[in-house]
């Protein structure tokens, strides 16, 4: 009697101890966005112009030159990386609302403004400088990344410019403040260096997410050197195309069908993309 009752306790305990020992299989890792660079449109605009030239370096040079060889090198850098969409914006006059409608005709899905940032002229000084008597400031350097609050693709300005700040900290870049103390912009993410300027019409009126960088100080000796290094440049560009590369996975993603199909899905255009007012 024992002995039939212990086999058949064994013949219902065995199902459930094979169970649980029984191998489970492993959930299908979800896939990653795959950014699909070639339908992602990127404006890069070229901040002013020839004749209205924005700030001067500490060695007198116009800070159009060097926002123009930035923005030739990064599109080049772009385009190797499958952004066939990339395109250099320049603009021939100082009409800031024709700027916006030139660079929104693109229709991209991300304008980044190339820009070479400098002081008031209150905290410049005229001092020799390598044999000449020049205009420069000192104790200013490093980069300024700039969203409007009144874009209409907020949301996604933010995210790029958080994005870029990220890569270009981890390059040892370093952000500058002085733009809070000599402007009272307000800071969006100091750990980035991202703040806001919501008047500027390239990013208040463009209608696509918009951002603004100020990469170096030119006015600062130190940082014109930077600026003017092939090495630092590259790195600088490298950051850029990498925080690109990232807010392309971001869009593509929130455009790819909820039901995976194994293809990747053209990334929104701008007006489907987040928009917050």
């Amino acid at each position: 009697m024992v002995e039939r009752r212990d086999r058949r306790i064994a013949w219902l305990v065995a199902p459930l101890i094979s169970f649980a020992f029984a191998p489970v299989a492993a959930a299908a890792p979800s896939q990653p966005a795959v950014c699909d660079a070639a339908a992602f449109g990127v404006a890069i605009d070229v901040g002013h112009t020839g004749t209205h030239y924005g700030a001067l370096s500490a060695h007198g040079k116009g800070e159009f030159e060097f926002n123009r060889r930035l923005a030739q090198e990064l599109v080049r850098k772009l385009r190797d990386n499958s952004f066939d969409r990339a395109e250099m914006v320049i603009q021939t006059d100082a009409d800031l609302q024709k700027r916006a409608r030139a660079l929104s005709s693109r229709r991209p899905n991300l304008m980044l403004s190339l820009h070479h940032d400098s002081v008031q002229d209150k905290y410049l000084k005229t001092a020799e400088l390598d044999g000449q008597i020049r205009t420069f400031t000192e104790g200013f350097h490093g980069y300024s990344i700039f969203v409007s609050r009144d874009n209409a693709y907020l949301d996604d300005s933010e995210k790029f410019a958080k994005l870029l700040g990220a890569e270009l900290l981890a390059q040892h870049m370093s952000p500058t403040f002085h733009h809070v103390d000599q402007e009272n912009r307000p800071i969006y993410d100091a750990t980035g260096g991202v703040f806001f300027y919501d008047g500027l019409v390239v990013l208040r009126q463009t209608t696509a997410p918009a951002v603004l960088l100020e990469s170096a100080v030119i006015s600062n000796p130190e940082d014109e050197k930077k600026a003017e290094d092939p090495l630092f440049r590259d790195r600088l560009t490298g950051a850029i195309t990498a925080a690109i590369l990232k807010f392309c996975d971001i869009v593509t993603a929130r455009s790819e069908p909820q039901a995976t199909t194994g293809t990747v899905t053209k990334p929104a255009a701008p007006e489907e993309q987040g928009a917050r007012k």
